[in-house]
C-alpha cells in the first residue's frame, strides 16, 4: 500500500455469529419490525443456549457499528439480487459480501489514485533548464530554440515517451506540444 493509504483490517465473523445476524435480519424483513443494531448487540451479550451457557463469548459479541455494517451489506445483497432468503447458505452470503467488500475497496483505491494523479499534473510554468516551455510553445519557438537532442532531453525529463524519430524535430515538437497543452496555464 502507498504511504497515504490507510490499512483496512478485515475480520471474519464466526459462523454462529453470521447465522444469528442473518436470522435477525430475515425476521425483521418478514415481520417489518426491524431490529436496531444497538438492540441486537445487547441481545448478543445476553443470549444463552439450552444449558444456560452464553452463546457468544469474547470477540464473538459485536458492537452496534459492526452489526449495522453487516445489516447494511445484507440489505445491499437483497437489493442487488431481489431477495435474501433463509435457504441461502452462509457461504453464499459470505462470498457475496466478500465480493462486495473487494469491489468497494477497489473503487476506493481507484478514487484515491485519481486524486493523487490529479495532484501530479504538470503545473505552470513547465520549465527546462532556464526556459519557460509553456511560453515557447505558445510563441511557436520550440523548434527554433532547441536542437533534436534538446527536445529529446526535455521529453525524457518530463517522462514523455517518444519513439526514435531520428533526425526530425517536428514529431518531437508535436509530442511535446501535446503535453504542454495540458498545463494549467492553457486551461484558463
Amino acid at each position: 500500500m502507498g504511504w497515504a493509504l490507510k490499512k483496512h483490517k478485515s475480520t471474519r465473523f464466526a459462523t454462529a455469529v453470521k447465522a444469528y445476524l442473518n436470522n435477525k435480519f430475515l425476521i425483521g424483513e418478514e415481520t417489518g419490525n426491524k431490529a436496531s443494531p444497538t438492540q441486537v448487540a445487547r441481545e448478543m451479550h445476553r443470549e444463552r443456549d439450552d444449558k444456560g451457557n452464553r452463546l457468544f463469548v469474547g470477540g464473538d459479541c459485536l458492537s452496534s457499528q459492526q452489526i449495522a455494517a453487516y445489516f447494511s451489506r445484507l440489505a445491499a445483497t437483497k437489493k442487488k439480487h431481489g431477495s435474501l432468503n433463509a435457504a441461502a447458505s452462509s457461504e453464499e452470503v459470505e462470498e457475496f459480501l466478500a465480493d462486495e467488500q473487494m469491489q468497494e475497496h477497489e473503487e476506493d483505491i481507484s478514487l484515491r489514485k485519481k486524486v493523487v494523479f490529479g495532484n501530479l499534473q504538470l503545473e505552470h510554468p513547465i520549465t527546462y533548464k532556464s526556459y519557460n516551455l509553456c511560453k515557447l510553445a505558445a510563441d511557436g519557438k520550440l523548434t527554433k530554440k532547441f536542437s533534436i537532442a534538446d527536445l529529446k532531453d526535455i521529453c525524457d525529463s518530463l517522462d514523455i515517451e517518444t519513439e526514435d524519430f531520428k533526425h526530425r524535430k517536428a514529431p518531437n515538437k508535436d509530442v511535446l506540444t501535446n503535453v504542454l497543452s495540458s498545463c494549467t496555464c492553457n486551461k484558463k
